[in-house]
C-alpha cells in the first residue's frame, strides 16, 4: 500500500518546495514500505546513515539536496509524486532521452554572435552547434533570446546548468 503524502494543503517555502518535515515523513513511510533500513539506503546513495537521518528528520529540506534525485529513483517515486514535493524539479521520460530534437532550420545570427563570443570567454564551452537542439528553449512562443546580450545571458545560464 503507497504512503499518501499529504492530507491537506501543506506549507512550501519561497521556491514552492514542500515543507521538509513534511517531505522527510514521507520519505520515512515510503523507505519501510520498501524494506530498507536506512543504512542500506544510505549505501545506495553514497551517504552516511547520519546524514540520511539528518534529510529525514527535516533539518535540511530532501527536496533541495543533490540526493533528491537518486532517493526518489531508488524508492521508485511517480512524477506526481516528485512534482507535489518540488515543483522545480525538471522531469525527463527515458523515451524523451532516446530521441534526438530536430535542429532549427537555420540558428539565429544573433545566437551564433553570442555563442562566439561565450566561447571566446572560456564559458559554455557543453554548448555546440551539434547539441543546440537540447539547449534551445522551446514552447516560449517567440518570447525567447532575442538580442545577441540575451542569447549570452542564457547561453552563461546553460554553461551554469551544466557544471
Amino acid at each position: 500500500m503507497k504512503t499518501k503524502m499529504w492530507e491537506s494543503s501543506p506549507e512550501r517555502d519561497r521556491d514552492g518546495i514542500l515543507e521538509s518535515k513534511t517531505v522527510g515523513r514521507f520519505f520515512k513511510a515510503r523507505i519501510k514500505e520498501k524494506g530498507l533500513s536506512y543504512t542500506q539506503l544510505a549505501d545506495k546513495l553514497g551517504i552516511t546513515p547520519s546524514y540520511l537521518s539528518h534529510l529525514l528528520a527535516g533539518r535540511n529540506n530532501i527536496g533541495r539536496s543533490i540526493h533528491f534525485k537518486p532517493l526518489v529513483a531508488e524508492l521508485g517515486l511517480s512524477p506526481e509524486e516528485i512534482e507535489h514535493i518540488n515543483p522545480n524539479v525538471i522531469i525527463v521520460s527515458p523515451e524523451a532521452l532516446d530521441s534526438k530534437p530536430e535542429p532549427p532550420a537555420e540558428l539565429p545570427p544573433e545566437l551564433l554572435a553570442a555563442m562566439s563570443k561565450v566561447h571566446r570567454m572560456g564559458l559554455a564551452q557543453a554548448v555546440t552547434e551539434a547539441n543546440l537542439p537540447y539547449l534551445l528553449p522551446r514552447g516560449l512562443d517567440g518570447k525567447g533570446p532575442k538580442t545577441e546580450a540575451d542569447w549570452m545571458k542564457y547561453l552563461v545560464l546553460v554553461d551554469d546548468w551544466f557544471r
